[in-house]
């Protein structure tokens, strides 16, 4: 999870100055500044994506010989206007979606084929996976206290968001 070289096998081509104080760069998607790293355990980041920015943390724990649980916190001061659209499901969907990519290369031992993962979310069983992963955000929303309509309505929103290809998106 921290070797510029294995992180495009599972998840986005890397690049920068990948050491503490050092800033990296997710080819298309967020960078920030590297803030901890104790490897094998752990690191924390700033996930820097447009204007946002936010604070990732990523934690390892071995739960036996062949078992390890993966933690992942990723917080951010959401503008209202953002979290009623789509919810928490706008980056835990995305997250969702990486995590994926990860289990499938641990599963294969192989990398990702790009072309996969960008064309995943719009297949049927990637819609179907956004779909299960936004309700589950959207529960979870509810559970902490969001009204049930407007969650599983912002769910809806994500789904289209990480569903429909931009060009074929409703316009507003």
């Amino acid at each position: 999870m921290t070797n510029a070289d294995r992180i495009p096998r599972w998840f986005l081509p890397i690049s920068g100055d990948l050491r503490v104080s050092g800033r990296y760069q997710l080819e298309g998607n967020a960078g920030g500044v590297i803030e901890r790293c104790e490897e094998p355990e752990s690191f924390a980041v700033t996930w820097e994506y447009g204007d946002m920015l936010s604070w990732l943390e990523v934690t390892l724990t071995p739960e036996g010989d062949r078992t390890t649980r993966l933690e992942l916190a990723h917080e951010a001061q959401v503008d209202p206007a953002m979290w009623q659209q789509f919810g928490p499901g706008a980056v835990g969907v995305g997250w969702d979606l990486g995590l994926l990519g990860l289990g499938m290369h641990l599963e294969s031992g192989e990398a990702v084929d790009p072309e996969l993962a960008v064309t995943f979310p719009v297949s049927p069983e990637g819609i179907e996976f956004v779909r299960t992963a936004a309700a589950g955000w959207a529960e979870a929303a509810v559970k902490d206290g969001d009204e049930s309509d407007a969650a599983h309505e912002a769910a809806e929103r994500t789904v289209t968001f990480y569903t429909v290809p931009p060009e074929e998106a409703p316009g507003d």
